[in-house]
């Protein structure tokens, strides 16, 4: 794939107080499966709060850092509804991030 390597996280707030450990991995298998041709590095993990989070990162080569979020984005939206988890979480809320990779 052509393109620059793009950085991007996005952070989610979990609607619960906790994320289950089950579910965790299904969201970042669901991803992995979801960007494997894309990405050339993906983390999924939570983030103690008031409110548990998940933070999102990949590194992927997209046209452009718009584009590169975009992928994820749609990616993370797509897998949460994969998975039952689009409930458990306030997607509309999330942070987003994306910036050329700093590698």
């Amino acid at each position: 794939m052509s393109g620059r390597l793009v950085d991007v996280r996005v952070d989610l707030e979990c609607t619960a107080r906790t994320v289950d450990e089950d579910d965790l991995a299904a969201l970042a298998s669901a991803l992995r499966t979801a960007l494997e041709e894309r990405t050339e590095r993906l983390a999924v993990r939570r983030e103690p709060g008031d409110y548990e989070r998940v933070a999102v990162e990949a590194t992927l080569r997209a046209d452009s850092t718009l584009d590169g979020l975009r992928q994820v984005g749609d990616a993370v939206a797509g897998c949460l509804a994969l998975t039952g988890l689009f409930e458990q979480f306030d997607v509309t809320g999330g942070r987003l991030r994306a910036g050329p990779h700093e590698g």
